[in-house]
C-alpha cells in the first residue's frame, strides 16, 4: 500500500491503522465541487463536525512520493462553523494553489485540551546521527512551529535503552515508530499534538525526502566511542583534583567563538599549539595558580573542540592553597556548574572565583559559607585570591613590554632569505613566547578590570551606564583603524592592519589585504561608524568611595594609578591580540610559498595539522612532499566531511547528554542601554553586503571581522561569545548595541528574520 499520494489521503489511510496515536476526524472535498456547491458544502461540514476545525491544503503537489512542498500551502486552524468563516478559510486555502484542476482540501476536527505541540523528524535535517528531532511549543496553538511564528524548543534523541524523554515525549515517539513501521519508512516529517491526558494526536505526515544520516549502526558506533572516552575522561586523574569533568565548547578560551564548532585541522591544530595546549596553563602559574602541566585545555569529540572543565577550574586553584582544599573548591565548582549549565560562557563571571574584587570577600563567605566551608578555610581562599590579584596589577605591564617585542621579530623573519619551513617554526615559537603567552597574562588582567567595574555596578557605586560610558572613553586598536582608515591612503592602510582576517585561524579565508573590496568602502572618507570620543571621569563622591574600598581591599595604588590600569589592561589585551595574530598571518603566507613550490592549493592546507609542517623543520626523510600532503589532506578531509554535520550538545555533563541534545537556555551578554529596531542581516565574508542600518548577525566573530565597522551598522548579534569578549569591548568601545553569545537556538530563529529588536536595558530580543 503507498502513503504518500496526497496529505489528506495519507491521514485517511493511516488513521485506520494507527494504536499508539489518532488522527482526528477528517473529511475530503474537491475545489470544483465547492465553486458549483458551495452552500451544500457548508452544511455538510457542519453536519459532520462539532466545535472549531481546521481547513488544510491537500494539493496533488504536496506530500507525495516525490515532493512534499512544505509550507507552500495554506492551512487555515480554530474556525467557527458558522457559514462566513468556513468560506472565507476555504477560500484562503484554495488561492494558496496555484492549479486549481482536480485539487482538493479537508476539513479537520481541532484537537481539544492540547500541552504540547510541533513537528518531529525522525531524521534530523541538520545532524548527521541517526535520531528523532523534535521541534515543539507549549500551549494550545498547534501551529506556531509549522507556521514559522516560533523556533519553540528543541530536542534532539537517539534511541537508545538506558536513556528515555519523559512520558509526552516518549509516548510520541513510540507512536512515530508505529507510523514508521506501518509505511515502511523511517524518514518521515511528523506534525503532532499531545494532549494533557497524554493522548497523541497525527495531524500530518510527510516522507523526507532528503537526509544525511549516517544510519543507526554508524550512529551507535559513533555514540559508544564518544561514552567510552568521557567515562575515561572523568575518571580520577594524577595531579587533578575534583572527583569527575563535564565538558563545554565556550567556557574559558572560547573555541567555539574563536574557531568555530567544526574547525579543519590546520586551525585547530594551530589553536592548540599557540594557546591551548600550553601557553594558557604557563601563564597562569606565573600568576600564583595551580600548575596543571602537562594537561591540556581542549579535547575534541568528533572535531568540535570542548574544554574540560575539571582541568580548566585546576587552572584557577591558588597554588597555595593546600591539597585537601583545593579538592574541596574544584568538587564545589563543578556541583555549582551542573546546576547552572546555561552560565558555560561565564564561567569566570558566574560559576568560578579567580580574583579579589571590591565585593568578592563579602560574595564568597556568604556562598561558601553555605556549602559547608569552614572560615579558615574562607579565609585562606581569600587571601590567596588576593595575593593573585596583586600579582595581576604587578606583571600587567610586564606582559605588555614582552609583546611589544614581536613586531622586531616579525620584521626580522620578514625580510630573512630563510627557508619557508624554517620562517614558520620561528614564527610558531616567537608567537608562543612574545605573543600569546603574554597576551594570555594581559587577557587575565582585562578580566581583572572588567570584575573590578562590574564589582562597582554590584555595589551601586557606579551605574551601568556610567560603566558602559568608561569603557566608550577607551581607545582600543578598533579607534586606531577607523581613524586612520579615514587618514590613511589604501597602500599605507594594508600594510598595518592587511593581516587581519575574520576567522583569524582559517588560511583559506581572505585577510584584508587580499578581500579589501569584500570588506571595504572604495572611499575612505566614508564608512565606520563614528568613535564617541568622551574623557569620562567618575564623580568626586564615586572617586572617594573607589579610594576607599582600594584601602580597605590593601591596593596599593592611588587612584589615577588605579583607573590607568583598568583602562590600559583593557586597551592592552586588544593591541596584543592585534600584534600575535600578525604572525599567523605570516604563517600562511609561508605555508602558501610551501604550497606552490610543491604544486599544491594553499586552501588545500586548511586539512594539515601544524605539527606535520614542523616535521619538516625538525626531521629529514625520503618522503615526495607533494604525495606526503596529499595523503594527509585525504584522510583529514574525509574525516572533517564525517564529522562536520555530527552535532553534540554545547555542554555534556553525563552521558544521557550524549544521547538526549535539549535546549540549553544561554544568558546573553547586552551591552549598552539602548533598545533598537532596525532591519537584519546574517554576515558573510566572502561576499560583499551592505551593512548600514542593520543589526549584523554573525556565528563566532574574532578580532578579523572589525571590517564590519566600516559601516554604520545599528547594532550586533553573535551566537557564541562572552561577557568580556573582544567583540563586546569593541561595542562598548563604539556605543553599539549588542546581544552577544546568544546560543544556538535563538541565533537560529533570528537568522531568517528581516527585522529584529534588541531591548538591551531589558534584556530582551525579538
Amino acid at each position: 500500500m503507498s502513503f504518500f499520494n496526497n496529505k489528506a489521503y495519507t491521514l485517511i489511510k493511516l488513521s485506520k491503522l494507527l494504536k499508539k496515536s489518532k488522527i482526528p476526524k477528517l473529511k475530503i472535498y474537491k475545489i470544483q465541487d465547492f465553486k458549483t456547491k458551495k452552500y451544500k458544502i457548508i452544511s455538510d461540514i457542519k453536519k459532520n463536525f462539532k466545535g472549531k476545525v481546521a481547513v488544510r491544503s491537500s494539493s496533488i503537489n504536496e506530500d507525495n512520493n516525490k515532493t512534499t512542498n512544505a509550507g507552500k500551502f495554506v492551512s487555515v486552524l480554530n474556525v467557527p462553523l458558522k457559514e462566513l468563516g468556513l468560506i472565507d478559510a476555504i477560500n484562503k486555502v484554495v488561492s494558496s494553489y496555484r492549479s486549481k484542476k482536480e485539487q482538493s482540501f479537508f476539513v479537520q476536527s481541532m484537537a481539544d485540551g492540547i500541552v504540547f505541540s510541533g513537528v518531529c523528524f525522525s531524521e534530523s535535517l541538520s545532524n548527521s546521527l541517526k535520531g528523532y528531532e523534535i521541534n515543539y511549543t507549549s500551549g494550545k496553538r498547534t501551529n506556531l512551529i509549522t507556521s514559522g511564528l516560533s523556533n519553540g524548543k528543541k530536542i534532539f534523541y537517539v534511541d537508545n535503552k538506558k536513556f528515555k524523554l519523559n512520558i509526552y515525549f516518549n509516548k510520541l515517539l513510540n507512536a512515530i515508530k508505529e507510523i514508521e513501521q506501518i509505511t515502511k519508512n523511517n524518514k518521515l516529517d511528523v506534525e503532532f499534538a499531545i494532549s494533557k491526558n497524554k493522548t497523541i494526536f497525527v495531524l500530518q505526515v510527510r516522507k523526507l525526502l532528503s537526509t544525511n544520516s549516517i544510519g543507526s549502526k554508524n550512529t551507535k558506533i559513533v555514540l559508544e566511542k564518544l561514552s567510552k572516552k568521557i567515562l575515561k575522561l572523568k575518571k580520577r586523574t594524577s595531579n587533578l583534583y575534583g572527583k569527575k569533568t563535564y565538558f563545554g565548547v565556550m567556557p574559558d578560551w572560547n573555541p567555539a567563538e574563536i574557531i568555530g564548532i567544526k574547525p579543519k585541522a590546520l586551525s585547530l591544530s594551530l589553536y592548540k599549539y599557540l594557546i591551548t595546549d600550553n601557553i594558557w596553563s604557563e601563564n597562569r602559574e606565573r600568576y600564583g595558580y595551580y600548575n596543571v602541566y602537562p594537561y591540556h585545555l581542549l579535547t575534541t569529540f568528533y572535531g568540535t573542540p570542548f574544554v574540560d572543565l575539571r582541568i580548566d577550574f585546576n587552572s584557577w586553584l591558588p597554588s597555595s592553597l593546600p591539597n585537601y582544599l583545593k579538592e574541596k573548591i574544584t568538587n564545589f565548582y563543578l556541583k555549582k556548574f551542573l546546576k547552572n549549565r546555561e552560565n558555560h560562557d561565564k564561567i569566570e563571571f558566574e560559576i568560578i572565583y579567580t580574583c579579589l574584587s571590591f565585593d568578592t570577600k563579602n560574595r564568597i563567605i556568604k556562598e561558601l559559607t553555605k556549602n559547608n566551608f569552614t572560615k579558615s578555610e574562607i579565609n585562606l581562599f581569600i587571601n590567596s585570591l588576593r595575593e593573585i590579584t596583586k600579582n595581576t596589577i604587578k606583571y600587567f605591564n610586564e606582559d605588555y613590554k614582552v609583546i611589544k617585542l614581536l613586531p622586531k621579530k616579525q620584521n626580522e623573519l620578514e625580510s630573512s632569505n630563510i627557508y619557508e619551513v624554517d620562517k614558520i617554526f620561528w614564527l610558531l615559537n616567537d608567537c608562543k613566547k612574545f605573543g600569546t603567552l603574554p597576551f594570555a597574562g594581559l587577557a587575565r588582567c582585562g578580566f581583572v578590570a572588567m570584575e573590578f567595574l562590574n564589582s562597582l555596578v554590584r555595589m551601586k557605586i557606579i551605574t551601568s551606564n556610567d560603566k558602559f560610558r568608561f569603557l566608550s572613553s577607551i581607545k582600543t586598536i578598533t579607534g586606531r583603524i577607523i581613524s586612520d582608515y579615514k587618514k590613511l591612503n589604501k597602500k599605507k592602510f594594508l600594510h598595518r592592519y592587511g593581516h587581519l582576517r575574520p576567522n583569524t585561524y582559517e588560511i583559506s579565508v581572505k585577510n584584508y589585504t587580499e578581500g579589501y573590496n569584500y570588506y571595504f568602502k572604495d572611499n575612505h572618507t566614508e564608512g565606520f561608524n563614528k568613535i564617541k570620543t568622551e574623557n569620562f571621569i567618575f564623580t568626586k563622591d564615586q572617586q572617594k568611595r573607589i579610594l576607599n574600598l582600594m584601602y580597605k581591599n590593601n591596593i596599593n595604588l592611588n587612584y589615577s594609578s588605579f583607573i590607568k590600569f583598568l583602562k590600559n589592561s583593557i586597551k592592552y589585551r586588544e593591541e596584543a591580540k592585534f600584534i600575535f595574530t600578525k604572525s599567523i598571518d605570516m604563517i600562511f603566507k609561508n605555508i602558501k610559498i610551501l604550497a606552490r613550490r610543491i604544486g599544491l592549493d594553499y586552501n588545500e592546507f586548511s586539512h594539515v595539522d601544524i605539527n606535520s609542517i614542523l616535521e619538516l623543520h625538525n626531521n629529514l626523510d625520503s618522503s615526495d612532499l607533494k604525495d606526503k600532503f596529499n595523503k594527509e589532506i585525504l584522510i583529514n578531509k574525509m574525516t572533517f566531511e564525517f564529522n562536520k554535520n555530527i552535532k553534540l550538545q554545547d555542554v555534556i555533563c553525563e552521558l544521557k547528554d550524549i544521547f538526549i541534545h535539549s535546549e540549553i537556555l544561554t544568558k546573553p551578554n547586552y551591552i549598552g542601554s539602548e533598545r533598537i529596531y532596525s532591519k537584519s542581516i546574517l554576515i558573510n565574508p566572502a561576499i560583499k553586503q551592505k551593512l548600514n542600518k542593520s543589526i549584523v548577525l554573525i556565528e563566532n566573530a574574532d578580532p578579523g571581522y572589525d571590517f564590519i565597522f566600516n559601516s554604520k551598522i545599528s547594532g550586533l548579534i553573535t551566537k557564541y561569545g562572552g561577557a568580556n569578549s573582544h567583540m563586546a569591548i569593541r561595542c562598548s568601545e563604539l556605543s553599539i548595541p549588542a546581544a552577544i553569545g546568544i546560543g544556538e537556538t535563538k541565533f537560529e530563529e533570528l537568522k531568517f528574520k528581516k527585522f529584529i529588536s534588541i531591548d538591551c536595558l531589558n534584556k530582551r530580543i525579538h
